[in-house]
Formats: structure tokens, C-alpha cells, sequence
């Protein structure tokens, strides 16, 4: 980490000095929380769509028919395994479907 960030992240915690000084410090640590969300959620997002994509490809469907199950375009359901959008929840349902699926079939698949 940068001096300069770890200052700002020090300052957060409590502005001192001049009003000017207090208000930079807490424009920094709205900036420092802003970005902070900003990495959280493209990490949630990589993080649910690649998970997204692992259930598909398990599952052996495609793309395109995830997008006809949702009645949703290829490209936005690519956006979405690829971390770029946010799922729909009609979407979210979908793979939901595939997970139970893929979980059920494991299991019968490993009775006796």
C-alpha cells in the first residue's frame, strides 16, 4: 500500500485540524469507500458469474438456451457469466434450477 492510502485510510478515522482539512479528509474517505464497493462488487460479480457459468457447463446447456429458459438476449447472459452485468432475478432462477439439478443428480448418482 501507498503512503498516500495509508494515510487516507489513518484519516478516516478522524479528521483533525481546520474545517478545510476536516472536509478533504472526508471527501478522501468517501472517494476510498466509493472505489472499495466499486472492486467488492466487480469481484461479487466475476465471482457469481463465473459460478454461473460452472453450473451451465456441468449441466452440458448452452448459452443461448439459458437465454431462451429466461427469455433474455445470449449477449446479456454473456455480460452476466463474464462479470460484466448484475443477473436478473428471473436469470438468478434459472441457474438456481441448474444447481438444484446438478446437486440431485450427484446424489443419485451416488447411491448404492
Amino acid at each position: 500500500m501507498s503512503e498516500k492510502s495509508e494515510a487516507t485510510e489513518t484519516n478516516c478515522a478522524a479528521p483533525t485540524g481546520s474545517p478545510m482539512r476536516k472536509y478533504q479528509a472526508t471527501v478522501a474517505c468517501v472517494g476510498l469507500a466509493k472505489r472499495r464497493y466499486v472492486d467488492a462488487k466487480a469481484r461479487l460479480l466475476a465471482t457469481q458469474g463465473a459460478a454461473f457459468r460452472d453450473h451451465r457447463e456441468d449441466c452440458g446447456i448452452s448459452l443461448r438456451e439459458v437465454a431462451r429458459r429466461a427469455e433474455l438476449s445470449a449477449p446479456f447472459v454473456s455480460d452476466v457469466e463474464l462479470g460484466r452485468r448484475m443477473a436478473s432475478e428471473r436469470l438468478a432462477l434459472i441457474y438456481d434450477g441448474l444447481a438444484n439439478r446438478l446437486f440431485v443428480d450427484s446424489h443419485e448418482n451416488s447411491k448404492p
